[in-house]
This record gives C-alpha cells, structure tokens and sequence, in this order.
C-alpha cells in the first residue's frame, strides 16, 4: 500500500499548532507549523512569519514539507523570503509553499522560520487579508 499523506486543517476557533501523524510503511508526518504576521503593510506586502517544526521523536525518511495556507479572500501574488528553497504556488485562496528537505527526517527536530509575503488584489485587502486554516505534511518517496 502506498503511503498517503493526511491532510490536516486548522481554524480560527482551534489552537494555533498542527500535530499530525500518519501511517503506512512506518513512515508518518509529525509537524507542528505556526504563524504570526509581523507587518499588515510593509509598503508592498502582508508580512506572516511561519515557523515549522519536526518533532525529534519521529525516524523516517522524508524528501519535503508542504505548508499550505487557506485564506478569507483570494490571493494574487505570494512569494517566501528565500525563493530558492521555497517554492510557492497560489491557488485562488489558497497558498502551497514546498521546500525541499536536503536530509532525512531521522529524529532531526528540523525548525524552519522564514518570511512569507502575500497580496490580495490592493492594499486594503492585502490588509484586510486573514488566514482561516493551514496545514503540513512531508513529502514521501
């Protein structure tokens, strides 16, 4: 049976981490991811600091993470601080960032923090622009 990564959703009315676990091949996703906007305006962008983190209980093998945030409103451009290793994609309200892993996942307690920067279609909703669910998972091989 091939693994299949769950999909986890997070809303306003429930605590800010995500913590989920899968089976299949012994390989699960054990990521919290957090966020916090450090800047509503900066000039060009909504500012939202993210910080994922992998928990140092877990040993499998994982080429990846995917972010991916759920907006109140659609998203027109988006882009994370070091395009090199994060790819982002926008999808209506929804924005996927992936970042390659460049090492296994062997009870590394991986932390990543890195600036993500959204626009709504003016700056009034880029402002007014709110997140309403995340989610994280690996990506498997």
């Amino acid at each position: 049976m091939d693994y299949v990564s769950p999909a986890i959703f997070d809303t306003d009315e429930l605590a800010e981490g995500v913590y989920a676990t899968g089976s299949g091949s012994g390989n699960g996703d054990c990521w919290t991811v957090d966020y916090t906007v450090t800047q509503f305006w900066n000039g060009q962008s909504k500012v939202i600091e993210v910080k994922a983190s992998h928990s140092k209980e877990v040993a499998h093998q994982s080429n990846g993470t995917i972010i991916t945030f759920m907006f109140d409103r659609p998203i027109v451009d988006a882009y994370a601080e070091n395009n090199t290793d994060y790819q982002v994609e926008i999808s209506g309200t929804v924005v996927k960032i992936t970042r390659q892993l460049y090492a296994n996942a062997f009870f590394s307690g991986d932390e990543v923090i890195f600036k993500l920067f959204i626009n709504g279609k003016d700056q009034d909703d880029t402002m007014a622009a709110n997140i309403i669910g995340k989610s994280i998972s690996c990506i498997h091989n």
